[in-house]
């Protein structure tokens, strides 16, 4: 997929973060323990991580963490390592294991997420100066103590990816993962030392963070995760942290914000809809491309533009399975859909 990228990416894009101040909030940490190859996962886990994307995506930081399977980390595994009980799913708040029932859990959760958010924090960070250049993620974070604090603080960035296209059992061969912990900019689970001992209020710090972009990441549905740790004996525990989503990727090829575009159905074996809709005159062409993105051909091409509600006809039958791109192409940014062709 970075061939993708390769081709709409003008090297060296920089992306500010809305706010450059650090949030005085307190946010929540969900991490769903979960694998590729379990069934379960892929059933009621499935079903109740959706709800908790649901629930608590805008109050909460929320993780699919594969310490097993096809879509396994270093990252994940370390992150296991601080949770108690085995198998998997199983479903974490602040740490904490959250047992029951589907129904149980998912109310416990939201619960304790609108709850948090009403402690005052005890610090926050943010990244800013988000730099795309030479296939790498590079940014800053600022961090602050709102209070004085004590013990041992660390720091770190973590890749999530939306919308991975990967086989999981229960769900099948192309099933859509969200929310998965791909990766850590510290090159350690828990990150690198913030401070230790008596940690004053309202002391500014600033970390640098690096990490290449890897063959298998969409960078156009990447998120990331700044968290704060305290070191409590041989664990970790959450302090808090912000989401920062949406990271646009080009000057030469912004997202196109001015667009929508869907295609149903999604997986297709025929023929699909595409449906397109422009709230601003928009000119340019809809292209298909496979998952390496190479090109197969036109799908539309609007040189005088468009606005409004348009369909295109996905003829599939020639397409061998797999991932492709549905994509608009014009000055004024880029726009992309994942679809599916499976038999």
């Amino acid at each position: 997929m970075k061939k993708i990228l390769l081709l709409f990416i003008a090297i060296g894009f920089s992306y500010f973060a809305k706010a450059q101040e650090v949030p005085q909030i307190q946010s929540s940490l969900i991490i769903k323990r979960t694998a590729t190859w379990c069934p379960s996962c892929g059933g009621w886990g499935w079903d109740l991580f959706e709800q908790l994307i649901q629930d608590n995506d805008e109050k909460a930081i929320l993780w699919a963490e594969h310490p097993s399977g096809d879509l396994q980390s270093a990252t994940s595994q370390g992150i296991d390592a601080n949770l108690t009980g085995d198998g998997q799913p199983r479903f974490y708040l602040n740490n904490v294991d959250q047992a029951g029932t589907s129904v149980t859990i998912r109310n416990a959760i939201k619960t304790g997420v609108l709850q948090n958010a009403d402690f005052f924090p005890t610090a926050n960070a943010i990244p800013t100066n988000i730099t795309i250049d030479n296939n790498q993620i590079s940014l800053t974070v600022k961090s602050k103590f709102f209070v004085q604090a004590e013990g041992e603080y660390y720091l770190n960035v973590y890749v999530v990816e939306n919308g991975v296209i990967n086989e999981q059992a229960g769900r099948g061969t192309y099933a859509v993962h969200e929310k998965v912990l791909r990766d850590d900019m510290a090159g350690e689970a828990f990150g690198v030392l913030l401070a230790q001992g008596t940690v004053p209020a309202n002391i500014p710090f600033s970390t640098d963070f690096t990490i290449p972009i890897a063959n298998d990441w969409d960078v156009n549905h990447i998120e990331l995760s700044t968290v704060i740790w305290k070191k409590v004996g041989l664990k970790y525990e959450f302090v808090n942290g912000t989401e920062t989503k949406n990271i646009l990727t080009s000057t030469q090829a912004p997202i196109l914000k001015t667009a929508n575009i869907s295609v149903s159905p999604n997986p297709v074996s025929t023929q699909a809809t595409i449906s397109l809709d422009f709230a601003e005159l928009f000119a340019g062409k809809v292209v298909l491309y496979d998952v390496a993105g190479q090109y197969i051909q036109d799908l539309m091409v609007a040189p005088t533009g468009l606005v409004g509600h348009h369909t295109v006809i996905l003829d599939a039958a020639s397409l061998k399975n797999g991932v492709y791109w549905v994509q608009l192409v014009g000055d004024a940014g880029v726009l992309s859909q994942k679809i599916v062709v499976i038999r």
